[in-house]
Parts: structure tokens; sequence; C-alpha cells
């Protein structure tokens, strides 16, 4: 697995090239949907990319996620080798706990949307490691709107068999990505 670290710079250049892939292949977006909070950043830029399409955030967050102003302060503290080999071990343990329980995710996605049939739903995060966010957001949509095209997109998928694979991605090789929002930059 390498890691990569995206200073505001490289993630443009980045969101640029990702944006210029789904633009070739699908050309125009009726709603680009991003999934907060890394999604979220991503998707901001994208409305300039896409300005035909209507653009929402959602909430869908893991349960148990451990975020507090100490803990961010002192993983900001640690050295960077450290900081990567935690990133390695945090993706196989979610591999290791998918074998024997299924990813959980916390909150509904509720859009309100008139979409036509065919019209395209850009589904934007920033990585896809199991691939349960994903899935549960692309899942809802679907139930409440049968007749829409969803395409998914993110700037890496971290692992070989996600629940929801993306249609656009930059990078689907095992690669770790840590971004100006993570709480390791």
């Amino acid at each position: 697995m390498q890691i990569i670290t995206y200073n505001h710079k490289l993630l443009n250049s980045a969101i640029d090239c990702l944006a210029s892939r789904i633009r070739r292949g699908e050309g125009e977006l009726a709603y680009i949907v991003a999934i907060f909070q890394g999604g979220a950043y991503i998707g901001r830029s994208f409305r300039s990319y896409f300005p035909e399409a209507q653009y929402y955030e959602v909430t869908l967050s893991h349960p148990s996620r451990i975020k507090g102003k100490l803990f961010k302060w002192v993983v900001r503290k640690l050295p960077q080798w450290l900081l990567d080999q935690l990133r390695k071990f945090e993706v196989k343990m979610q591999l290791l706990r998918r074998n024997f329980t299924e990813p959980q995710r916390i909150g509904e996605v509720n859009l309100e949307i008139s979409p036509k049939p065919g019209d395209t739903i850009l589904l934007l995060d920033d990585a896809i490691d199991t691939g349960a966010t994903i899935s549960k957001a692309r899942k809802q949509i679907l139930e409440k709107y049968p007749d829409v095209k969803i395409r998914v997109a993110c700037i890496t998928v971290t692992t070989d068999d996600p629940i929801c694979e993306a249609d656009y991605t930059l990078y689907h090789n095992h690669t770790l990505c840590r971004f100006p929002w993570s709480i390791d930059y």
C-alpha cells in the first residue's frame, strides 16, 4: 500500500483530472450528491466543473468514530512514519471486520429532488474503503428515485473488493490518501 499526501495544489489537480474523466464519460450531470465530509470538499470544487448540476451534501457516518479535540491533537503530534502505519492498519482492520460483520453506516439520504427518468446523479466521496457508505447512499437514492442513473466517483478505492465500486476513480490499487481534511494531515 502506498500513501499519498495531498496538499491543496495536488488535490486541485486530482479534482481536475477526475472531473475531466467524468465529463468525457457522462457529459452533463443532473445532480451531484457528495458524502459529507470528504466527498463534500471535493464536491464543492466539482460545482464549477458541472454548473448545470444541482448540488447536495448528505451525511452518512460510521457508528463508532473517535473524534475529539484531544484525539486530533495527539494524532497531529505523531511522526509521519507512524501515521502511515496506523493508516495501513486501519484499512486492514476494516477488511478483517468485514469478514465477520456487515459494515454499518448511520444516517439517511434525504434528497428532495425532481429527477427526470434517465437523469444522472453523481455520488461523490473522497475514498471508498469497504464501500458501505456509498452502497447505502446508492441504495437509498434508487429506492426513492428508481429511474435515475447513478454514477459513483472518488479519488481512490483502497481495497480490491468493496461492496460498491466506483465508476470513476484516480486510484484502484491500494493507494491510501491523506487529504487536507484528514485528522492526520
